[in-house]
């Protein structure tokens, strides 16, 4: 749109340059409408590289080139006709006309591309704002996602939360109903270990009392056996020598093995 009244505003001052130098004869106006005349061709050149995209514009920038050529073109006849040598008052109006008539087609022409241009513009706004309505759609649709997603996540972390709250009290009753268990059976086991004890002080202190208790009948046994034997030894058959000897013998087994239960009973201690 900028370019678009760039060379509208080129061309009219090409015009009032002109217009200026006709009426007044001044090198300033000359000048100032060289300048411009020269200014319009670059500026039909920036308008055709800015529409380069739109092959519609494209045809109106060309079209449009050669109006303004043409009023140009024009303008110089003018300057040129001038001079006195070659003014000539119907020939000058002529070219005044035609130059109106350009200089109409020119505006009408840039009117065209600048309804186009503002055509697209309104659709690229419009198309901008439904982009920025999607982008807003889908920031509130990702931010509900979002929200979703951690509500989701703060459900599962409370699920796992209360089932290990409930996995430890489990363990925790687990572990007193264990403690519970073990101190029971210590107790058990101390109080079978005290029994034992005092049954093994028992037996102890019995098989300690039995033996000196048992001795005194073994030696008593021994020793009669012993007389009996050396007494009548040789009087009394052979079978009965062997009797003897064999109570002899037996009460000396007998009195070993006391001694040794009675050793055995004092190791201990």
């Amino acid at each position: 749109l900028s370019a678009s009244d760039q060379v509208r505003l080129s061309t009219r001052a090409a015009e009032s340059g002109q217009r200026g130098f006709l009426l007044t004869g001044e090198n300033d106006y000359l000048k100032a409408y060289q300048a411009a005349a020269a200014e319009a061709p670059r500026d039909i050149q920036d308008l055709r590289m800015q529409t380069r995209d739109n092959t519609v514009q494209q045809r109106n920038v060309s079209r449009l080139a050669v109006l303004v050529n043409t009023r140009l073109n024009k303008l110089k006849e003018l300057v040129a006709l001038w001079t006195p040598r070659q003014r000539g008052q119907n020939e000058s109006e002529l070219v005044l006309s035609s130059g109106r008539e350009l200089m109409q087609q020119i505006q009408d022409l840039c009117t065209v591309m600048e309804k186009e241009e503002n055509r697209l513009l309104a659709n690229r706004l419009e198309a901008q704002r439904r982009t920025e309505r999607e982008v807003a759609l889908c920031f509130v649709l990702g931010l509900l996602a979002n929200f979703v997603l951690l509500y989701w996540a703060y459900r599962l972390i409370e699920q796992y939360g209360l089932a290990r709250d409930v996995a430890e009290a489990e363990i925790r009753e687990l572990n007193n109903e264990l403690e519970n268990r073990v101190h029971e059976r210590t107790s058990e086991l101390e109080q079978a270990n005290s029994n034992l004890r005092r049954s093994n002080e028992d037996l102890t202190r019995f098989a300690y009392i039995a033996s000196h208790d048992l001795q005194e009948p073994l030696r008593t046994v021994g020793s009669y056996a012993g007389l009996l034997g050396r007494r009548y030894q040789g009087q009394l058959d052979e079978q009965a020598d062997k009797y003897i000897r064999f109570i002899v013998e037996g009460a000396k087994r007998m009195q070993t093995l006391v001694q040794d239960l009675l050793a055995y009973s004092r190791v201990g201690t």
